[in-house]
């Protein structure tokens, strides 16, 4: 087994192999500028390093994806889909994404994403994990700092002319579905029962009307969101 360490707090993030050539780890919590790798057989250590990202150097690349970043995404109107093609104000728009998981724990980590994706000319995020905010299945509520970091990262994106796509992937808070706390959630309950798709519109309905306090529009009227996957 392969496991990613933060040698902070210690936590780890198992990887999973999907194939002989490929590793995948949902590490998010993990990854920091200096992160443990272990190796282990038979739950006996093998191997171990730390790998420091920041003596990491990329050179520019030649490629000037930033030229896709054209102005805040309040200066121009929605993105709609027709035809196999994404239009704004009657011209096609092009997309280069990039994908993060769980709602951000602080405004630091926001505005961290809207720089990188700026300086990298990356022009929309992919975002699951939207449900971990919720705290109530009944009523939908939310946790409001959670609410407040997510609405601030959809606004610090905006402001660099970098759109919002939000997944719908039920799965990372699955006890707010009616499952026992920690057992596994399946994001196939959402098709099979009801009770669990008027939980979800609940909480959307709260999620999407809620005023952005960072850039006075709540999601619904926010051009920044292209879409919203149902999953």
């Amino acid at each position: 087994s392969v496991q990613l360490v933060n040698p902070v707090d210690g936590k780890t993030a198992p990887f999973d192999v999907n194939d002989s050539r490929a590793l995948f780890s949902d590490a998010s919590r993990i990854f920091r500028p200096k992160t443990v790798i272990r190796v282990s057989q038979k739950n006996v250590l093998v191997d171990e390093a730390t790998v420091d990202f920041t003596s990491w150097k990329y050179p520019d690349s030649k490629v000037r994806m930033n030229d896709l970043l054209d102005g805040p995404t309040s200066a121009h109107g929605f993105v709609t889909a027709r035809d196999g093609r994404f239009w704004r104000e009657g011209k096609p728009i092009y997309f280069w994404g990039g994908h993060e998981n769980h709602v951000p724990r602080n405004k630091a980590a926001s505005d961290l994403y809207a720089e990188a994706y700026s300086a990298a000319g990356i022009n929309i995020m992919r975002h699951i994990g939207v449900d971990e905010m919720v705290i109530d299945p009944v009523s939908g509520a939310v946790n409001p700092e959670m609410l407040d970091n997510y609405l601030y990262l959809v606004a610090k994106l905006g402001e660099k002319g970098i759109y919002f796509l939000m997944s719908g992937y039920l799965g990372y808070q699955p006890s707010i579905y009616g499952l026992p706390k920690g057992s596994k959630g399946s994001n196939a309950f959402f098709w099979m029962d009801p009770a669990y798709r008027e939980s979800w519109k609940k909480f959307l309905r709260i999620l999407f009307t809620t005023k952005n306090p960072y850039n006075g529009k709540a999601l619904k009227d926010d051009p920044t969101l292209i879409g919203f996957e149902l999953s």
